[in-house]
């Protein structure tokens, strides 16, 4: 086993012993020090846990600790809603001499558990743009990819390329740009529109407002206010900040139309 690994599970399991029967003055310094060297770990969920579990199964003979009733049942009301159901401290041995029995066995088993489970039941990070994009293109029954095509506007010739991915079953698509020329975002954005098909091209589907610099690629998720039956066409404009309800198209940057490459 790593040291990382070894000083987890050290950590864990003195957050169950804090939780479920409390720490001697060694334990906590060791627990702080832990705590202090980990950063992902949120040294009140077992805490909490362990008073939820004890209100559902606790019992006369072996109370909530103080120290753990302080920290996490003043703010659990009683039914009535009277004071909290905290119990005084019966006297303890310590973590390395006492063993555990009733609803502490039982919470510290659960929190144990817990512990080993708890990476994986923590989200994780959110897929970048760009790696979203590559699992629509790879899972998307109806994709469609449209290369970009600038107009004649000076700002629009200066992307050296790029293209949209989309799927009208999923709803979702993604903008790629290459040396895509920036922008200002106090004077002005950019904003996509959608035409559908079964909607008047007179009010495109607003695809949302943008910002870009001139990366090498950058990837733009698509957010359309309402549902796209059928994308027939995708528009950029240069909009003021914010962006617009309904645009003059004035200017229109990039088109992609689909079925249009040979």
């Amino acid at each position: 086993m790593s040291d990382a690994a070894e000083q987890r599970e050290q950590l864990d399991e003195l957050l169950v012993q804090r939780a479920v029967e409390g720490l001697d003055p060694v334990d906590s310094a060791e627990l702080e020090r832990l705590l202090a060297r980990t950063g992902d770990v949120d040294p009140d969920a077992f805490d909490e846990a362990a008073a939820w579990f004890w209100l559902g199964a606790g019992d006369a003979e072996q109370p909530l600790p103080r120290a753990v009733a302080e920290r996490t049942l003043a703010a659990v009301p009683a039914e009535g809603g009277g004071e909290s159901r905290v119990t005084p401290l019966r006297p303890r041995r310590t973590r390395r001499t006492a063993p555990w029995g009733g609803w502490l066995a039982a919470a510290a088993a659960l929190l144990l558990a817990l512990a080993g489970w708890w990476p994986r039941l923590q989200p994780g990070e959110p897929p970048s743009p760009a790696a979203a994009r590559d699992e629509l293109i790879a899972t998307a029954p109806d994709l469609t990819r449209v290369e970009w095509n600038s107009t004649d506007h000076p700002r629009a010739q200066r992307l050296a390329g790029g293209y949209v991915v989309w799927s009208d079953a999923l709803q979702e698509g993604y903008m790629t740009f290459r040396s895509m020329p920036d922008n200002d975002p106090n004077r002005h954005q950019y904003q996509l529109w959608v035409f559908d098909a079964a909607r008047s091209d007179q009010y495109p589907v607003d695809g949302g407002v943008f910002d870009a610099g001139e990366d090498r690629e950058v990837v733009i998720p698509i957010r359309t206010r309402l549902p796209v039956q059928q994308a027939k066409l995708f528009a950029v404009t240069l909009e003021p900040p914010g962006g617009v309800v309904v645009s003059d198209r004035d200017p229109i940057l990039w088109v992609a139309r689909p079925g249009t490459e040979s």
